[in-house]
């Protein structure tokens, strides 16, 4: 991908996070480039900062999802603003609310329902607004952040966990990139957690200091049984993490 970038002197470009970390540890000529935009998965606020310091303002980052379209966007000058933690404002033509902590859309350019699937539809559409799915909350300030799936519950000594709350608890390492949380099936706990970690430098982050920052923000079922430092996190076609992969190197 990097080299494509330098050959063709590509100027615009869109890619999941992974592949703007792996970008920014090459040397690659990245002069060309006048926007990257981010999908698949929200990027960390430290790789969204380190992105900004490395390729100047171009980064922007979008949250959608295929039934309602693109829900918010982080523009460069929100997060040199310092709203990195958010996945932006919605379009002025999208509105969003929040219903029991789950976000939920209404765009004139989402879709009117799945295709031969009436129950599916009525599952998540109802009066003209489509249920993401996705956990989250709109600040004082209009901008959108998401803290889980609810969807992504683990259920650890009979304790509703959600693995997106552990993600952000890790990610905020100075030393971490991007964090990824799965779950599986575990003989004690009945569910554990198991954390996958890409540093955003040379030095991997101290697996202590890790363990520390999410006991400090979630109970104690919320550790994650294993911490593992990696460079080389699988996509799924969809460019989203596959987490199949990493339930699958942890057994």
């Amino acid at each position: 991908m990097e080299d494509v970038i330098e050959r063709c002197r590509v100027t615009a470009t869109l890619m999941p996070p992974t592949l703007l970390q792996r970008l920014l540890e090459t040397d690659a000529d990245r002069s060309s480039l006048q926007a990257v935009v981010l999908g698949g998965s929200p990027a960390s606020p430290n790789l969204l900062r380190a992105a900004t310091d490395r390729l100047g303002p171009i980064v922007w980052q979008g949250y959608g999802q295929a039934s309602p379209g693109v829900i918010a966007m982080l523009t460069p000058d929100d997060i040199v603003a310092g709203h990195e933690a958010s996945v932006g404002r919605p379009p002025p033509a999208v509105r969003v609310a929040i219903r029991e902590g789950e976000i939920y859309v209404r765009s004139p350019h989402q879709m009117i329902g799945y295709w031969n699937d009436p129950e599916q539809t009525r599952e998540v559409l109802s009066n003209g607004w489509i249920r993401t799915r996705d956990l989250g909350y709109v600040d004082g300030q209009g901008y959108l952040h998401l803290t889980g799936q609810a969807r992504d519950v683990i259920m650890v000594n009979a304790e509703v966990c959600y693995a997106g709350a552990i993600e952000r608890a890790l990610a905020e390492h100075p030393a971490v990139a991007q964090a990824y949380v799965v779950g599986a099936p575990d003989p004690e706990t009945g569910e554990a957690f198991h954390a996958f970690v890409v540093p955003i430098g040379d030095e991997p982050p101290d697996l202590q200091e890790l363990a520390r920052l999410v006991r400090r923000q979630l109970s104690r079922n919320n550790l994650p049984s294993s911490i593992t430092v990696t460079r080389d996190v699988s996509l799924s076609a969809s460019g989203k993490p596959d987490k199949d992969a990493l339930i699958a190197a942890i057994r």
